[in-house]
């Protein structure tokens, strides 16, 4: 799907709540505002720098960081290794660089676990506690509570609302839940993007 025409300014601690309907241009927009897919025109600037040509890692270690609809990750590593080795490519030399994502989203406890004993839950938890790694800039989360029980969400809501107030970044969302959406919307500077076949549309959500 493409995105065409749209255009939005974010300053600090902005949040960002893109909805629509399944195959409407929001897993693109991220994938174009990461550096997972390049765009054929437009513009993407981040402090000052234009960033559209920018690959992911480029990206990641000047402050963009994601977590996918479907976590990629390696199963046969453990949580905690899989934790260190973020840090290892973002350059962060200290141990809590990891330990303190990793507790903010509940999963202190399986730190020794291999990925690929996890849970659904819990595999979308710990690739929200790799984005949130090296404290970026900017967090773009895909569907991060898809799949996911109360438990789980909760621990989600509370670690995107932890963040905003730690360090103010500009929180990037998709989302269908509404209460997650609710949950976003009491934050000051909060904004809601609606995109139907790739173009911005005038939804609001309820």
């Amino acid at each position: 799907m493409a995105c065409n025409d749209v255009s939005v300014t974010l300053g600090r601690g902005a949040v960002l709540a893109i909805t629509g309907p399944n195959g409407s241009g929001k897993t693109s927009l991220l994938n174009l505002i990461a550096g997972d897919t390049l765009p054929d025109t437009g513009t993407i600037v981040l402090d000052q720098m234009r960033i559209e040509r920018w690959p992911v890692h480029r990206r990641r270690r000047n402050g963009v960081s994601r977590s996918y609809q479907r976590p990629v990750l390696f199963d046969e590593w453990t949580v905690s290794e899989t934790m260190q080795f973020a840090c290892d490519v973002l350059g962060c030399e200290s141990r809590s660089a990891w330990e303190v994502p990793l507790e903010l989203c509940g999963l202190g406890e399986v730190r020794d676990a291999s990925v690929g004993e996890l849970t659904h839950a819990e595999r979308k938890l710990i690739d929200l506690a790799l984005a949130i790694v090296g404290r970026p800039q900017v967090i773009l989360v895909d569907e991060p509570c898809a799949g996911v029980g109360e438990a789980a969400q909760q621990s989600i809501i509370a670690a995107l609302l932890f963040c905003h107030t730690a360090w103010q970044p500009i929180i990037v969302v998709v989302e269908h839940r509404r209460e997650v959406l609710r949950a976003l919307m009491a934050l000051p500077q909060y904004v809601h993007l609606g995109l139907r076949d790739g173009v911005p549309t005038e939804e609001v959500m309820p």
